[in-house]
């Protein structure tokens, strides 16, 4: 098989084997250098996987894209899915902590596979952005899942933003519903607004498969800053989260007795790896 990897310096042309799609089965890298016009192609034993890159062949161009091939494996799986494998793991383990409140994996599964639910029963679905604008907490972290779960996309909203700018993020994304706490003052909005801490979930089952999600829909839009001009939505696809999950956990990796200490907003794209690198 092969796979096709874009990046910043051109496309690399990955050949590998058996369909395992780890280092030891690349038979074959291709490197096209779009600006320079030309391609290098070598043999496995031409190219040190791990310490050493030949200086014309790009460490990250190639390191980067040799990790996403461990996707091929995965085949139509995406960040939901790795998720609830954990959960299957390790179920008793502590997931996630604020101040003196925890919750387990299970617990955590459970409480986003009730809210996913109810988002369903109001229409969400893959490709519907949903906003999230809640203060840092356990509820944070359950509503987002929540959101993928059901299939959707979540649109992070900070509240220290101006509400000009956060008028324009939930109009320019069209967002229908959004998931916040009830405690908190929210911009100017028609969207449904389900209040994570406030609603009743129990009704709804705490079950798995409530959605079917592909690779390629979207898993969230983070806003750029707007410095040049009017913010723009980012749209990001399971697949670069898992690409990049993957990556992570790869290098620098993690143990089961990791801790990541989540100090950013959520509306930034540095929050990504805090929220999910951990729980997979």
């Amino acid at each position: 098989p092969e796979a096709l990897y874009e990046n910043d310096f051109g496309t690399v042309l990955v050949k590998i084997k058996n369909g395992e799609g780890v280092a030891k089965d690349v038979i074959e890298v291709t490197t096209y250098r779009s600006e320079q016009g030309y391609s290098d192609r070598r043999r496995p034993d031409e190219v040190r996987f791990e310490k050493e890159l030949d200086k014309d062949l790009e460490r990250r161009d190639f390191t980067v894209n040799a990790l996403a091939l461990k996707i091929d494996k995965k085949g139509d799986e995406t960040i939901v899915d790795l998720f609830e494998e954990q959960v299957n793991k390790t179920p008793d383990n502590i997931a996630v902590e604020f101040e003196n409140q925890q919750l387990t994996y299970q617990e955590l599964n459970k409480k986003s596979n009730q809210i996913a639910r109810h988002l369903q029963s109001l229409g969400v679905k893959p490709e519907i952005l949903v906003g999230i604008c809640v203060e840092r907490s356990l509820e944070m972290i359950i509503g987002i899942w929540g959101i993928l779960k059901a299939g959707g996309a979540y649109v992070p909203l900070d509240l220290t933003y101006p509400t000009d700018r956060l008028v324009f993020m939930l109009e320019d994304a069209q967002v229908s519903i959004l998931s916040s706490q009830s405690n908190l003052e929210l911009p100017e909005t028609k969207a449904k607004v389900v209040y994570l801490d406030k609603e009743d979930f129990s009704q709804y089952s705490s079950e798995n498969k409530i959605s079917v999600i592909k690779p390629d829909n979207l898993v969230y839009v983070i806003y750029t800053s707007g410095s040049t001009g009017k913010p723009k939505g980012v749209q990001i696809t399971h697949l670069s989260l898992l690409n990049l999950s993957i990556s992570l956990s790869e290098n620098p990796g993690l143990i089961a007795d990791d801790v990541i200490l989540f100090i950013t907003t959520i509306a930034f794209d540095m929050s990504v790896p805090d929220i999910y690198l951990p729980l997979i």
